[in-house]
């Protein structure tokens, strides 16, 4: 019986490199940073998220160091888009954080200003509204309608005496200064400047800032200031999204914490001078 012989031709080496390539091995570090580079846009939401574009650039880096050093894995490309993905986010964050919060802040300052500017015209029944939760707002661009929402709602009527300061004293109680009916009696004599922002926080879908403006007025010939600090909120009302700004308190007669941070650095630089 005659027997068969297998006869293997010999590959090229061109062959034999290309049969090569179809046996590599994916890296999974490559893989797992472009999947953490396109996750890194979440980012933009959270602080905390900015550890997946750090993580997305330490598994590309690793990814690189290992497809270096090992001529059977694969994912060049991988670990150049997450590479890529990763710096563009981690760079974008930032900025998109850092414009949000700017913005923010300029809408706290227009209703803050506004407030002052209501108050300084003789209108606390319309800066009073800017106090209360947007849901429970009364509109205030129409004069008469709100003139008569006060009438029809006593307690909203006494609330906004109580605001103003017209509350009875008690006996042998000395009556403290009252903002309100400070800036109510200096008028158009007061000059508001804004100082700075304290703090600004933000709590799920809620905005707090702590705003802090200056009130100057002429007072025996001279300029005198005091600082008011105003808490304010921002809401997202349902079902449109719609934002708006609460001022929760106003306190006046504070001492800001911004001038302590502005007179240290004046030290500070006057010394390295």
């Amino acid at each position: 019986m005659k027997e068969n012989h297998l006869d293997f031709a010999p590959l090229s080496s061109d062959a034999q490199e290309a049969a090569l390539v179809g046996y590599r091995r994916p890296c999974l570090w490559a893989f797992g940073g472009l999947v953490l580079g396109v996750l890194s846009f979440t980012a933009v939401y959270e602080q905390w998220l900015y550890l997946l574009p750090l993580l997305g650039l330490g598994c590309t880096g690793l990814a690189f160091w290992r497809l270096t050093r090992d001529e059977t894995l694969t994912g060049h490309r991988a670990a150049w888009g997450g590479l890529v993905l990763a710096c563009f986010w981690l760079a974008a964050a930032p900025a998109h954080w850092l414009t949000m919060r700017y913005l923010l802040r300029q809408e706290a300052r227009q209703v803050a200003e506004l407030w002052f500017d209501l108050l300084r015209q003789g209108q606390p029944h319309k800066a009073y509204q800017l106090t209360l939760h947007p849901k429970s707002r009364h509109p205030f661009d129409n004069e008469e309608a709100l003139l008569e929402y006060y009438r029809k709602n006593p307690r909203q009527h006494a609330l906004l005496w109580q605001y103003i300061g017209n509350v009875p004293q008690r006996p042998f109680q000395p009556e403290g200064p009252n903002l309100i009916r400070t800036l109510l009696a200096l008028g158009d004599k007061a000059q508001i400047h804004y100082v700075g922002t304290e703090a600004h926080r933000r709590q799920d879908s809620t905005e707090e800032v702590l705003l802090v403006y200056g009130v100057s007025f002429p007072l025996h010939g001279q300029r005198t200031t005091f600082f008011v600090g105003l808490d304010m909120k921002r809401y997202l009302l349902e079902p449109d999204g719609k934002a708006s700004w609460q001022i929760v308190q106003a306190q006046g007669g504070i001492h800001p914490k911004i001038l302590d941070q502005i007179r240290n650095s004046s030290a500070s630089e006057r010394q390295t001078q």
